[in-house]
């Protein structure tokens, strides 16, 4: 059984403090008996012995590659380049954003 979602993001940049919310899609199915998460525009793969273990490890490792893109100061090439959802979020629901969305991204 294969099951989809949204991983949500949320970068803030370090000069104008711009919000950005980053939307990537995720499957999770069973192999054997682990579970596999795999997030197909970043190209990461994670597993766990369940699906909330699957699910944590790889949005895990897809904000490490986020956040490594974003240290290396191409984070805008890397989503345009994998077709990544991204909108900017109105200063107003910018703040609520931030408290309610894992894992943030401090640019």
């Amino acid at each position: 059984m294969e099951s989809t979602g949204h991983l949500l993001f949320v970068s803030t940049h370090r000069e104008h403090g711009h919000r950005l919310l980053i939307d990537v899609t995720y499957t999770l199915e069973r192999d054997g008996e682990d579970w596999v998460a795999t997030c197909p525009e970043i190209g990461a793969s994670s597993f766990g012995d369940t699906p909330d273990e699957a699910h944590e490890a790889l949005t895990e490792a897809v904000g490490l590659l986020l956040n490594e893109a974003q240290d290396g100061g191409y984070l805008p090439s890397y989503l345009r380049d994998r077709n990544v959802r991204v909108r900017a979020l109105p200063a107003e629901q910018a703040s609520e954003a931030w408290s309610a969305l894992e894992p943030a991204l401090p640019l």
